[in-house]
Protein backbone atom coordinates (compact mmCIF):
# COMPACT_ATOMS: atom_id res chain seq x y z
CA UNK A 1 0.00 0.00 0.00
CA UNK A 2 1.34 3.45 -0.96
CA UNK A 3 2.01 5.71 2.03
CA UNK A 4 0.53 9.19 2.33
CA UNK A 5 3.99 10.71 1.84
CA UNK A 6 4.57 8.77 -1.39
CA UNK A 7 1.11 9.71 -2.64
CA UNK A 8 1.90 13.37 -2.05
CA UNK A 9 5.19 13.03 -4.00
CA UNK A 10 3.40 11.32 -6.89
CA UNK A 11 0.73 14.02 -6.98
CA UNK A 12 3.35 16.78 -7.01
CA UNK A 13 5.26 15.10 -9.86
CA UNK A 14 2.02 14.61 -11.81
CA UNK A 15 1.13 18.29 -11.35
CA UNK A 16 4.64 19.33 -12.46
CA UNK A 17 4.49 17.20 -15.61
CA UNK A 18 0.95 18.36 -16.33
CA UNK A 19 1.86 22.04 -16.01
CA UNK A 20 4.98 21.74 -18.18
CA UNK A 21 3.22 19.78 -20.92
CA UNK A 22 0.18 22.08 -20.84
CA UNK A 23 2.35 25.18 -21.17
CA UNK A 24 4.33 23.61 -23.97
CA UNK A 25 1.13 22.57 -25.74
CA UNK A 26 -0.18 26.15 -25.50
CA UNK A 27 3.04 27.67 -26.87
CA UNK A 28 3.00 25.17 -29.74
CA UNK A 29 -0.67 25.91 -30.47
CA UNK A 30 0.14 29.63 -30.67
CA UNK A 31 2.88 28.95 -33.21
CA UNK A 32 0.51 27.65 -35.90
CA UNK A 33 -2.69 29.56 -35.09
CA UNK A 34 -1.93 33.03 -33.77
CA UNK A 35 1.49 33.58 -35.34
CA UNK A 36 1.87 31.11 -38.25
CA UNK A 37 4.19 33.51 -40.08
CA UNK A 38 6.99 32.70 -37.64
CA UNK A 39 7.06 29.13 -38.94
CA UNK A 40 10.06 28.57 -41.15
CA UNK A 41 12.51 25.87 -42.16
CA UNK A 42 11.79 22.15 -41.99
CA UNK A 43 8.44 22.26 -40.13
CA UNK A 44 6.38 23.95 -42.88
CA UNK A 45 7.96 21.66 -45.47
CA UNK A 46 6.72 18.59 -43.58
CA UNK A 47 3.25 20.16 -43.49
CA UNK A 48 3.40 20.88 -47.23
CA UNK A 49 4.42 17.28 -48.08
CA UNK A 50 1.76 15.84 -45.74
CA UNK A 51 -0.91 18.05 -47.29
CA UNK A 52 0.15 16.92 -50.76
CA UNK A 53 -0.08 13.23 -49.81
CA UNK A 54 -3.45 13.73 -48.09
CA UNK A 55 -4.81 15.31 -51.28
CA UNK A 56 -3.08 13.35 -54.04
CA UNK A 57 -1.54 10.23 -52.38
CA UNK A 58 1.74 11.40 -53.90
CA UNK A 59 4.80 12.25 -51.81
CA UNK A 60 5.66 15.73 -53.03
CA UNK A 61 4.59 19.38 -53.08
CA UNK A 62 1.43 21.20 -54.04
CA UNK A 63 1.34 24.44 -56.02
CA UNK A 64 -0.26 26.05 -52.93
CA UNK A 65 2.12 27.83 -50.54
CA UNK A 66 2.43 26.50 -47.00
CA UNK A 67 0.86 29.56 -45.33
CA UNK A 68 -2.38 28.99 -47.29
CA UNK A 69 -2.31 25.31 -46.35
CA UNK A 70 -1.83 26.17 -42.66
CA UNK A 71 -4.70 28.66 -42.83
CA UNK A 72 -7.03 26.09 -44.42
CA UNK A 73 -6.05 23.40 -41.91
CA UNK A 74 -6.76 25.81 -39.03
CA UNK A 75 -10.14 26.76 -40.52
CA UNK A 76 -11.10 23.13 -41.18
CA UNK A 77 -11.59 23.64 -44.94
CA UNK A 78 -8.43 22.01 -46.32
CA UNK A 79 -10.17 18.81 -47.39
CA UNK A 80 -12.92 20.80 -49.10
CA UNK A 81 -10.66 22.91 -51.32
CA UNK A 82 -8.93 21.99 -54.57
CA UNK A 83 -5.14 21.82 -54.85
CA UNK A 84 -2.84 20.92 -57.71
CA UNK A 85 0.16 18.61 -57.51
CA UNK A 86 3.46 20.35 -58.27
CA UNK A 87 6.33 17.84 -58.11
CA UNK A 88 7.56 14.69 -56.39
CA UNK A 89 9.82 15.16 -53.41
CA UNK A 90 12.46 12.89 -51.88
CA UNK A 91 14.42 15.43 -49.83
CA UNK A 92 12.67 14.50 -46.56
CA UNK A 93 12.34 11.08 -44.88
CA UNK A 94 8.80 9.68 -45.12
CA UNK A 95 7.43 8.64 -41.73
CA UNK A 96 6.57 12.02 -40.18
CA UNK A 97 4.95 13.48 -43.35
CA UNK A 98 2.96 10.27 -43.90
CA UNK A 99 1.71 10.30 -40.31
CA UNK A 100 0.72 13.96 -40.68
CA UNK A 101 -1.05 13.13 -43.96
CA UNK A 102 -3.04 10.40 -42.22
CA UNK A 103 -4.07 12.89 -39.52
CA UNK A 104 -4.97 15.59 -42.08
CA UNK A 105 -7.13 13.07 -43.93
CA UNK A 106 -9.09 11.97 -40.86
CA UNK A 107 -9.52 15.18 -38.88
CA UNK A 108 -11.19 18.43 -39.93
CA UNK A 109 -8.78 20.62 -37.95
CA UNK A 110 -5.64 18.79 -39.02
CA UNK A 111 -2.91 20.82 -37.32
CA UNK A 112 -4.68 20.85 -33.96
CA UNK A 113 -5.24 17.09 -34.18
CA UNK A 114 -1.57 16.54 -35.10
CA UNK A 115 -0.51 18.69 -32.18
CA UNK A 116 -2.67 16.66 -29.77
CA UNK A 117 -1.41 13.34 -31.15
CA UNK A 118 2.18 14.57 -30.89
CA UNK A 119 1.70 15.05 -27.13
CA UNK A 120 -0.04 11.69 -26.83
CA UNK A 121 3.13 10.14 -28.27
CA UNK A 122 5.09 11.88 -25.51
CA UNK A 123 2.82 10.40 -22.82
CA UNK A 124 2.96 6.91 -24.37
CA UNK A 125 6.73 7.24 -24.60
CA UNK A 126 6.83 8.17 -20.91
CA UNK A 127 4.95 4.98 -20.04
CA UNK A 128 7.33 2.88 -22.17
CA UNK A 129 10.34 4.55 -20.55
CA UNK A 130 8.87 3.77 -17.12
CA UNK A 131 8.62 0.11 -18.20
CA UNK A 132 12.23 0.16 -19.41
CA UNK A 133 13.53 1.37 -16.05
CA UNK A 134 11.30 -1.08 -14.17
CA UNK A 135 12.51 -3.99 -16.32
CA UNK A 136 16.12 -3.04 -15.56
CA UNK A 137 15.23 -3.16 -11.83
CA UNK A 138 16.19 0.44 -11.13
CA UNK A 139 15.17 1.67 -7.67
CA UNK A 140 11.66 3.14 -7.59
CA UNK A 141 12.61 6.77 -6.75
CA UNK A 142 14.99 6.79 -9.74
CA UNK A 143 12.29 5.27 -11.97
CA UNK A 144 10.07 8.23 -11.09
CA UNK A 145 12.92 10.69 -11.60
CA UNK A 146 13.82 9.20 -14.99
CA UNK A 147 10.20 9.17 -16.19
CA UNK A 148 9.67 12.80 -15.17
CA UNK A 149 12.93 13.83 -16.87
CA UNK A 150 11.79 12.00 -20.00
CA UNK A 151 8.43 13.79 -20.08
CA UNK A 152 9.65 17.34 -19.41
CA UNK A 153 13.13 17.22 -20.94
CA UNK A 154 14.18 20.69 -22.16
CA UNK A 155 15.17 19.46 -25.65
CA UNK A 156 11.76 17.83 -26.04
CA UNK A 157 10.06 21.04 -24.92
CA UNK A 158 12.02 23.10 -27.45
CA UNK A 159 11.31 20.91 -30.47
CA UNK A 160 7.79 19.66 -29.68
CA UNK A 161 6.39 23.18 -30.17
CA UNK A 162 6.70 23.05 -33.96
CA UNK A 163 6.15 20.41 -36.64
CA UNK A 164 9.72 19.14 -36.78
CA UNK A 165 10.29 15.37 -36.74
CA UNK A 166 12.27 15.40 -33.47
CA UNK A 167 9.34 14.47 -31.13
CA UNK A 168 8.46 11.47 -33.30
CA UNK A 169 12.14 10.48 -33.44
CA UNK A 170 12.15 10.71 -29.62
CA UNK A 171 9.22 8.28 -29.51
CA UNK A 172 10.70 5.87 -32.07
CA UNK A 173 13.96 5.76 -30.11
CA UNK A 174 12.00 5.05 -26.92
CA UNK A 175 10.11 2.15 -28.50
CA UNK A 176 13.38 0.77 -29.90
CA UNK A 177 14.95 1.07 -26.44
CA UNK A 178 11.90 -0.66 -24.92
CA UNK A 179 12.14 -3.59 -27.35
CA UNK A 180 15.91 -3.99 -26.76
CA UNK A 181 15.60 -4.03 -22.96
CA UNK A 182 12.63 -6.41 -22.97
CA UNK A 183 14.28 -8.79 -25.43
CA UNK A 184 17.53 -8.87 -23.47
CA UNK A 185 15.51 -9.65 -20.34
CA UNK A 186 12.93 -12.14 -21.65
CA UNK A 187 14.37 -13.41 -24.98
CA UNK A 188 10.95 -13.40 -26.68
CA UNK A 189 10.94 -13.36 -30.48
CA UNK A 190 8.18 -10.70 -30.54
CA UNK A 191 10.50 -8.19 -28.88
CA UNK A 192 13.19 -9.04 -31.45
CA UNK A 193 10.70 -8.37 -34.26
CA UNK A 194 9.76 -5.05 -32.65
CA UNK A 195 13.45 -4.20 -32.47
CA UNK A 196 13.82 -4.70 -36.21
CA UNK A 197 10.60 -2.83 -37.05
CA UNK A 198 11.39 0.21 -34.93
CA UNK A 199 15.00 0.27 -36.12
CA UNK A 200 13.61 0.71 -39.63
CA UNK A 201 11.03 3.28 -38.53
CA UNK A 202 13.72 5.25 -36.71
CA UNK A 203 15.89 5.47 -39.83
CA UNK A 204 12.88 6.48 -41.97
CA UNK A 205 11.94 9.14 -39.41
CA UNK A 206 15.40 10.69 -39.05
CA UNK A 207 18.27 9.40 -41.26
CA UNK A 208 20.74 11.02 -38.82
CA UNK A 209 20.43 7.72 -36.92
CA UNK A 210 21.23 5.51 -39.91
CA UNK A 211 24.27 3.98 -38.15
CA UNK A 212 22.68 3.37 -34.75
CA UNK A 213 20.38 0.39 -35.58
CA UNK A 214 23.13 -1.61 -37.38
CA UNK A 215 25.47 -1.00 -34.44
CA UNK A 216 22.78 -2.07 -31.97
CA UNK A 217 22.18 -5.21 -34.06
CA UNK A 218 25.93 -5.91 -34.05
CA UNK A 219 25.99 -5.41 -30.27
CA UNK A 220 23.16 -7.91 -29.89
CA UNK A 221 25.25 -10.47 -31.73
CA UNK A 222 28.51 -9.67 -29.95
CA UNK A 223 27.56 -9.05 -26.32
CA UNK A 224 24.06 -10.47 -26.00
CA UNK A 225 24.96 -13.69 -27.86
CA UNK A 226 21.87 -13.62 -30.08
CA UNK A 227 21.83 -16.63 -32.40
CA UNK A 228 22.49 -16.23 -36.11
CA UNK A 229 18.93 -17.33 -36.93
CA UNK A 230 17.47 -14.59 -34.72
CA UNK A 231 19.86 -11.99 -36.08
CA UNK A 232 18.60 -12.86 -39.57
CA UNK A 233 15.02 -12.32 -38.35
CA UNK A 234 16.06 -8.97 -36.85
CA UNK A 235 17.75 -7.78 -40.06
CA UNK A 236 14.86 -9.07 -42.17
CA UNK A 237 12.31 -7.06 -40.14
CA UNK A 238 14.48 -3.96 -40.53
CA UNK A 239 14.59 -4.30 -44.32
CA UNK A 240 10.87 -5.12 -44.57
CA UNK A 241 10.21 -1.66 -43.13
CA UNK A 242 12.88 0.24 -45.09
CA UNK A 243 12.67 -1.50 -48.48
CA UNK A 244 9.31 -0.05 -49.72
CA UNK A 245 10.71 3.48 -49.44
CA UNK A 246 13.97 2.46 -51.11
CA UNK A 247 12.02 0.83 -53.95
CA UNK A 248 9.81 3.92 -54.34
CA UNK A 249 12.90 6.10 -54.78
CA UNK A 250 14.52 3.57 -57.11
CA UNK A 251 11.43 3.47 -59.33
CA UNK A 252 10.84 7.24 -59.20
CA UNK A 253 14.31 7.96 -60.57
CA UNK A 254 14.30 5.16 -63.16
CA UNK A 255 16.65 2.81 -61.34
CA UNK A 256 19.31 5.43 -60.62
CA UNK A 257 20.15 3.80 -57.28
CA UNK A 258 19.01 2.92 -53.78
CA UNK A 259 18.95 5.87 -51.39
CA UNK A 260 16.95 7.18 -48.44
CA UNK A 261 16.74 10.86 -49.36
CA UNK A 262 18.05 13.26 -51.99
CA UNK A 263 19.38 15.51 -49.22
CA UNK A 264 22.37 13.20 -48.76
CA UNK A 265 24.64 15.14 -51.12
CA UNK A 266 23.79 18.48 -49.49
CA UNK A 267 24.52 17.28 -45.95
CA UNK A 268 27.82 15.83 -47.12
CA UNK A 269 28.71 19.22 -48.60
CA UNK A 270 27.67 21.02 -45.40
CA UNK A 271 30.06 18.84 -43.42
CA UNK A 272 33.04 19.06 -45.77
CA UNK A 273 33.96 22.47 -47.20
CA UNK A 274 36.55 25.18 -46.59
CA UNK A 275 34.38 27.10 -44.11
CA UNK A 276 33.73 24.27 -41.66
CA UNK A 277 36.84 25.11 -39.64
CA UNK A 278 35.73 28.70 -39.12
CA UNK A 279 31.93 28.47 -38.96
CA UNK A 280 30.86 25.04 -37.68
CA UNK A 281 29.41 24.85 -34.18
CA UNK A 282 27.15 22.49 -32.26
CA UNK A 283 24.31 25.02 -31.95
CA UNK A 284 23.69 25.72 -35.63
CA UNK A 285 25.01 22.39 -36.90
CA UNK A 286 24.54 22.99 -40.61
CA UNK A 287 25.71 26.62 -40.60
CA UNK A 288 28.10 26.02 -43.50
CA UNK A 289 26.67 26.58 -46.99
CA UNK A 290 26.55 23.41 -49.10
CA UNK A 291 27.03 25.43 -52.31
CA UNK A 292 30.62 26.18 -51.25
CA UNK A 293 31.79 22.95 -52.88
CA UNK A 294 30.27 23.96 -56.22
CA UNK A 295 32.08 25.98 -58.87
CA UNK A 296 30.53 28.70 -61.08
CA UNK A 297 30.57 26.20 -63.94
CA UNK A 298 28.25 23.92 -61.95
CA UNK A 299 25.48 26.51 -61.83
CA UNK A 300 23.85 25.57 -65.12
CA UNK A 301 24.07 21.83 -64.45
CA UNK A 302 22.69 22.29 -60.94
CA UNK A 303 19.55 24.20 -61.91
CA UNK A 304 18.81 21.96 -64.87
CA UNK A 305 19.00 18.79 -62.74
CA UNK A 306 16.31 17.09 -60.67
CA UNK A 307 16.63 16.48 -56.90
CA UNK A 308 18.73 13.36 -57.36
CA UNK A 309 20.99 15.00 -59.92
CA UNK A 310 21.69 17.88 -57.55
CA UNK A 311 22.40 15.47 -54.70
CA UNK A 312 24.83 13.52 -56.87
CA UNK A 313 26.53 16.76 -57.95
CA UNK A 314 26.98 17.79 -54.30
CA UNK A 315 28.37 14.36 -53.41
CA UNK A 316 30.77 14.38 -56.38
CA UNK A 317 32.12 17.86 -55.61
CA UNK A 318 32.42 17.01 -51.89
CA UNK A 319 34.58 13.97 -52.67
CA UNK A 320 36.69 16.13 -54.98
CA UNK A 321 37.08 18.70 -52.17
CA UNK A 322 38.24 15.99 -49.75
CA UNK A 323 40.69 14.57 -52.28
CA UNK A 324 42.20 17.93 -53.23
CA UNK A 325 42.36 19.36 -49.67
CA UNK A 326 43.92 16.52 -47.73
CA UNK A 327 45.89 18.93 -45.55
CA UNK A 328 42.75 20.18 -43.78
CA UNK A 329 40.74 16.96 -43.70
CA UNK A 330 42.04 15.84 -40.30
CA UNK A 331 41.57 19.34 -38.76
CA UNK A 332 37.97 19.40 -40.10
CA UNK A 333 37.30 15.91 -38.68
CA UNK A 334 38.74 16.90 -35.29
CA UNK A 335 36.72 20.14 -35.32
CA UNK A 336 33.47 18.28 -35.97
CA UNK A 337 34.16 15.56 -33.39
CA UNK A 338 35.07 18.10 -30.70
CA UNK A 339 31.88 19.97 -31.52
CA UNK A 340 29.75 16.80 -31.40
CA UNK A 341 31.00 15.76 -27.95
CA UNK A 342 31.24 19.25 -26.47
CA UNK A 343 28.32 19.48 -24.01
CA UNK A 344 28.61 23.28 -23.84
CA UNK A 345 27.05 25.63 -26.37
CA UNK A 346 29.66 26.82 -28.84
CA UNK A 347 27.55 29.83 -29.71
CA UNK A 348 25.39 31.89 -27.40
CA UNK A 349 21.76 30.80 -27.43
CA UNK A 350 19.87 32.28 -24.47
CA UNK A 351 17.00 30.70 -22.59
CA UNK A 352 16.41 28.61 -19.47
CA UNK A 353 15.62 25.53 -21.58
CA UNK A 354 18.95 25.85 -23.39
CA UNK A 355 20.77 26.11 -20.05
CA UNK A 356 18.95 23.08 -18.63
CA UNK A 357 19.66 21.14 -21.81
CA UNK A 358 23.34 21.98 -21.38
CA UNK A 359 23.31 20.52 -17.86
CA UNK A 360 21.78 17.35 -19.27
CA UNK A 361 24.50 17.07 -21.93
CA UNK A 362 27.25 17.46 -19.32
CA UNK A 363 25.70 14.72 -17.17
CA UNK A 364 25.09 12.40 -20.14
CA UNK A 365 28.69 12.75 -21.40
CA UNK A 366 30.08 11.95 -17.94
CA UNK A 367 27.80 8.91 -17.65
CA UNK A 368 28.62 7.75 -21.19
CA UNK A 369 32.33 7.67 -20.33
CA UNK A 370 31.65 6.13 -16.91
CA UNK A 371 29.65 3.25 -18.43
CA UNK A 372 32.03 2.31 -21.26
CA UNK A 373 32.91 -0.85 -19.34
CA UNK A 374 29.52 -1.38 -17.67
CA UNK A 375 28.89 -4.91 -16.38
CA UNK A 376 25.31 -4.88 -17.61
CA UNK A 377 25.54 -6.01 -21.23
CA UNK A 378 22.42 -4.13 -22.35
CA UNK A 379 23.79 -0.85 -21.00
CA UNK A 380 27.24 -1.53 -22.45
CA UNK A 381 25.78 -2.26 -25.90
CA UNK A 382 23.77 0.99 -25.81
CA UNK A 383 26.83 3.01 -24.75
CA UNK A 384 29.10 1.71 -27.47
CA UNK A 385 26.45 1.81 -30.20
CA UNK A 386 25.61 5.43 -29.35
CA UNK A 387 29.27 6.45 -29.12
CA UNK A 388 30.28 4.84 -32.42
CA UNK A 389 27.14 6.01 -34.24
CA UNK A 390 27.80 9.61 -33.17
CA UNK A 391 31.41 9.41 -34.37
CA UNK A 392 30.43 7.88 -37.70
CA UNK A 393 27.61 10.30 -38.55
CA UNK A 394 29.73 13.27 -37.45
CA UNK A 395 32.59 12.27 -39.72
CA UNK A 396 30.22 11.57 -42.61
CA UNK A 397 28.28 14.85 -42.33
CA UNK A 398 27.95 16.81 -39.07
CA UNK A 399 26.22 16.72 -35.70
CA UNK A 400 24.06 19.39 -34.09
CA UNK A 401 22.14 19.72 -30.84
CA UNK A 402 18.75 19.56 -32.57
CA UNK A 403 19.53 16.35 -34.44
CA UNK A 404 20.65 14.69 -31.21
CA UNK A 405 17.28 15.22 -29.51
CA UNK A 406 16.22 11.74 -30.63
CA UNK A 407 18.94 10.05 -28.57
CA UNK A 408 17.93 11.78 -25.32
CA UNK A 409 15.94 8.71 -24.04
CA UNK A 410 19.14 6.63 -24.17
CA UNK A 411 21.09 9.44 -22.47
CA UNK A 412 18.51 9.72 -19.66
CA UNK A 413 18.72 5.94 -19.19
CA UNK A 414 22.51 6.16 -18.84
CA UNK A 415 22.20 8.96 -16.26
CA UNK A 416 19.61 7.03 -14.21
CA UNK A 417 21.63 3.81 -14.44
CA UNK A 418 24.76 5.60 -13.19
CA UNK A 419 22.82 7.08 -10.26
CA UNK A 420 21.40 3.64 -9.50
CA UNK A 421 24.90 2.14 -9.38
CA UNK A 422 26.02 4.93 -7.06
CA UNK A 423 23.10 4.40 -4.69
CA UNK A 424 23.75 0.65 -4.59
CA UNK A 425 27.35 1.25 -3.53
CA UNK A 426 26.42 3.88 -0.95
CA UNK A 427 23.49 1.96 0.54
CA UNK A 428 25.61 -0.39 2.78
CA UNK A 429 27.57 2.58 4.11
CA UNK A 430 24.38 4.49 4.88
CA UNK A 431 22.82 1.46 6.57
CA UNK A 432 25.98 0.90 8.67
CA UNK A 433 26.03 4.56 9.67
CA UNK A 434 22.36 4.40 10.70
CA UNK A 435 22.85 1.19 12.69
CA UNK A 436 25.90 2.64 14.49
CA UNK A 437 23.89 5.77 15.33
CA UNK A 438 21.07 3.71 16.77
CA UNK A 439 23.54 1.63 18.80
CA UNK A 440 25.08 4.76 20.37
CA UNK A 441 21.66 6.05 21.38
CA UNK A 442 20.96 2.82 23.25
Amino acid sequence: MISLYNRAILCLLAVLVGLVLSYNFYIGYQSFTVTPFVLSGDGPDYIQIAACFAKTTRFGHLTTDYLTIIKELNQGVFLLTDHEFSAYHTWRPPIWPLLLALIFGFFKFGLLAAHVIKFLFILIGGFLFFKVLKTLEVSYPLILLGTVLYLIHPALQIYSRTFLSEPLTYFMMTFLLYSIVLYDKRKKIMHLILMGVFSGLLVLTHPYYIFLPPLLIAAQGWWMKVSLKRLVVLVFCFFVVVSPWLYRNYALYDGAGLFLTTSTGAVLAKGWNNEVLSTHNNVDGDLADESLVLSPEDDKVFWSSNELGRSQLYAKRTLEFIWSNQGIIIPIAVKKLKSAFNPLRERSKPGILQSLNELHRIASLVCLLFLLCARNKTIRSLVWALLLATIMITLLMYSGLRFRTGQVPIEILLIIWSLNLGFKKLRPSIQNALSLGQGEKR
